[in-house]
Parts: structure tokens; C-alpha cells; sequence
């Protein structure tokens, strides 16, 4: 058996070294690796988003919710109805337009941030307040299940195949030049809304943890649930809350990553498992470790994909599986010490 482990990863060494000294034969070039690390940030700001709910989720519940991709991915088909309700005359799935007005935008992110809202309301009092004394596997595989139920209903209503989804014409119409040619980097719109909305939502869960009477009581609940709850604080309304914004969260994402990668029931399923990897870098209990975890995971499997090809799909867990063995909390997660 140890024969065969070595031989497996002499393999994977080998093919990684070949594909390195094919990439170095291209000579280094800067203005390649900048827009890597921009294309990188760009997607990791999304991943930031989802890392940051799965964070909430786990520090309000200590669940972990694998079913958190595929959660978002419903509320942006929501969005995407909305957009064929609105605009004049109705359009089928297949007529949409590439852009969008922004007011028609906007009315379909905010209909499909109150879906997630109330979505994340109902699996947290129908589903798993009930399951709180249970094992912490039975509320686990809740989740597991709650997610593909819901990719089975998308996929049901919407049908598999892949569908453009329409971004606004104000970001479609928006671009940027760094620098000056041959060395120039064009930075289109859904870069610069990645970007700007990822750090826009990152500094208003600060602002709102930090300074507001119900984020110090989400933070006390988090540390302490049983002594906030002896404090006076409505652990269960709370609880609630803090799915609501995950999935909020979720579903900001994926308005913003579906027109990149297009719309289909399994939207999220790559993304969710690179948000979990940016969840675990970052310490899965710590919100500054999610956006850096995205931030970094973005840049890497930019890097990767471009420098190793054919093994970009291997970045996450390999990540996941460096970071649970050199450091188990993560970047920025402390260790949580429970009596039993």
C-alpha cells in the first residue's frame, strides 16, 4: 500500500513539474500574472460572499451547511424570473436579453433577497430548531438533503440546461484600462461590481457586528449561547436572523457570478465547494478569515488554471487538506474550547 501511495504521488509531482516547466517556457510575463491575480480577486470577492454565510451559519448554530450553493443558487433563479416577468413584452427563458435596465436589475436582486430571507427563516424554525438536541450528523445531512431537494426543484421548474443570465447595462457598459498598451489590463464591469459589492457587504457586516445593539447580541450568542441567552437575549429570533443574512449573502453571489459562468440548477456547486475551502483557509469561525480565505482561494485557482492545467479542479481540496494539517483553525480562526 505505501508502495502505491508513492507511486501515486511521484505521478501527480511529475505531471504538476511538467506542466510548470511547459508554462516556464512561455518566459514570465507580468502583465499575464497581474490579470490572473485580478480575474482571481474578482471571483474570490464571490467566494468571500458565500465563505461569509457558511461562517454566520456555523457561528450562530455550529452547523456547517453544505447545502448553502445550491440554497443561493434557487434565489437566483428567482431573480432570473423576475427579469422575464419585467421586461416588455414577457420573455421565455430562452429570449433574454445579455443586459438589463438596472431598475429591472434591482427589482430582481431585491426579490430574490427576500426569497433567501424567508428561505433562510423557514429551514431554521421548520427544520432544524427542532433538530437542536439532535446529533450534529442528523442536522448535517439536513442540510445535504435540503440541497439537492432544492437543485431538484430548480431543475424541475427551470429545466438543466444552461441559460444566459442578463447583467445590468450600466455594468455591462462599464470598463476600465490600467496601464498603458501592450501592458494595459481592461477591467470590465462585473470585475468592478464583484468587487465593489464584496467590499461594500464585507464593511456593513462589520459596521454592523461591531456597532449595533443585535450584532453585539449575534456576537455574545455566538461566543456564549446558553449565558446570552441568561442575559436577556433572544437566542432563537437571533438565530433566525443570522440564516436570513447567509442566504441573503448567497444569493448576492450568485446574481453576481451567474452571468460569468451562466445559469443552470448546478450554478453554485463548484463555487460552494471553493467558499467552504475559503471558509476553512480563513478559520471556519472567523468573518475577516472568510473574505480573506475567498480573496486568496480566488487568486490561487486563477493561478493554477492557468499555470496547471488540468488540475485546477484539485486546488480547493488540496488547500483544505494543507490547511487542516498545518493549521487546523485556519489563518484567522481561534480555537473554541466546549466543556463536555
Amino acid at each position: 500500500m505505501g508502495v502505491f501511495s508513492c507511486s501515486l504521488l511521484t505521478g501527480f509531482y511529475s505531471e504538476v513539474a511538467a506542466s510548470v516547466v511547459a508554462q516556464a517556457d512561455k518566459g514570465f510575463d507580468f502583465t499575464t500574472e497581474l490579470r490572473l491575480v485580478v480575474n482571481g480577486l474578482s471571483f474570490g470577492s464571490i467566494y468571500a460572499l458565500v465563505a461569509l454565510g457558511i461562517v454566520l451559519i456555523y457561528k450562530s448554530s455550529d452547523v456547517v451547511n453544505f447545502g448553502h450553493g445550491d440554497m443561493g443558487t434557487i434565489s437566483t433563479f428567482i431573480a432570473f424570473a423576475v427579469f422575464g416577468a419585467l421586461l416588455p413584452p414577457r420573455k421565455t427563458n430562452e429570449q433574454l436579453p445579455d443586459a438589463v435596465d438596472i431598475l429591472t436589475w434591482i427589482a430582481g436582486l431585491i426579490l430574490a433577497l427576500v426569497f433567501a430571507a424567508v428561505l433562510g427563516l423557514l429551514i431554521e424554525r421548520i427544520l432544524l430548531r427542532p433538530l437542536q438536541k439532535a446529533p450534529l450528523l442528523s442536522q448535517v445531512m439536513v442540510t445535504i438533503g435540503l440541497g439537492v431537494l432544492l437543485s431538484g426543484i430548480a431543475s424541475f421548474i427551470w429545466k438543466a440546461d444552461l441559460k444566459a443570465f442578463p447583467q445590468s447595462e450600466l455594468v455591462k457598459e462599464t470598463r476600465f484600462t490600467l496601464g498603458s498598451p501592450p501592458s494595459s489590463i481592461l477591467v470590465s464591469g462585473d470585475v468592478i461590481a464583484a468587487l465593489l459589492v464584496s467590499g461594500v457587504v464585507s464593511l456593513a457586516l462589520f459596521l454592523f457586528f461591531k456597532y449595533t445593539l443585535v450584532g453585539t447580541a449575534i456576537r455574545a450568542m455566538a461566543q456564549n449561547s446558553s449565558a446570552a441567552s441568561l442575559m436577556g437575549v433572544n437566542v432563537g429570533l437571533l438565530t433566525g436572523l443570522t440564516w436570513m443574512i447567509a442566504l441573503m449573502l448567497a444569493a448576492v453571489a450568485g446574481v453576481l457570478i451567474a452571468p460569468k459562468v451562466s445559469l443552470s440548477p448546478l450554478l453554485m456547486a463548484d463555487i460552494a465547494v471553493k467558499s467552504f475551502t475559503a471558509a476553512v483557509l480563513g478559520g471556519i469561525t472567523s468573518l475577516p478569515g472568510a473574505v480573506v480565505g475567498g480573496l486568496l482561494v480566488g487568486i490561487i485557482d486563477s493561478l493554477v488554471t492557468y499555470h496547471l492545467t488540468g488540475w485546477q479542479g484539485m486546488a480547493a481540496f488540496l488547500i483544505i487538506i494543507v490547511i487542516l494539517t498545518v493549521r487546523p483553525n485556519g489563518l484567522l480562526g481561534k480555537t473554541v474550547r466546549k466543556k463536555v
